[in-house]
């Protein structure tokens, strides 16, 4: 019927919303369509402190295995919104441990708006979700270098303290 074809654009339109969940070029089936069940509050508080070990402590695979594990035990069904806020979540967390150890993505990207417009743009979970892999092990590798760099340069100062001093009491 030639009638029903505009609600069945506007229900094509809606299954699309959802891609973001799915990935590209996945069938859409209708168990896959988010509910309007609410969804347990995302841990802000934990996942930053999951976040500032892993930066500060932890190895850039168990970053990598982190960052899935919180996508991977998001709701299912989960919509569109609750992953772009896990997502957002996760990257505000980054930025807070970034600004404990008096850095900014500006210093280790040259850019912090680029940082939040990209995220915004991901069409998929998929992409989002290894886009910020490869962000926090970025910063990882940033602040490990700047830790050996920072170290050393006070090996040094002391060192050149010392040859400088030995012979006085």
């Amino acid at each position: 019927n030639i009638f029903s074809i505009k609600d069945l654009y506007q229900q094509c339109l809606y299954l699309l919303k959802h891609k973001f969940t799915l990935g590209k070029g996945k069938i859409i089936l209708p168990d896959d369509i988010p509910s309007n069940k609410a969804y347990p509050d995302i841990d802000f508080n934990t996942i930053q402190k999951e976040i500032r070990f892993l930066l500060n402590s932890g190895t850039r695979e168990d970053i990598i295995k982190y960052i899935n594990s919180l996508l991977d035990c998001a709701p299912l069904n989960a919509g569109e919104k609750y992953l772009k806020n896990l997502c957002f979540c996760v990257v505000i967390c980054v930025q807070a441990v970034l600004n404990e150890n008096n850095e900014s993505f500006t210093e280790v990207f040259n850019s912090e708006s680029l940082i939040w417009e990209k995220l915004a743009q991901f069409e998929t979970i998929l992409d989002a979700g290894n886009w910020i892999k490869n962000i926090v092990g970025s910063i990882h590798e940033y602040l490990c270098n700047k830790s050996v760099n920072k170290n050393r340069l006070i090996a040094e100062e002391v060192k050149k303290y010392i040859e400088n001093n030995y012979i006085k009491n």
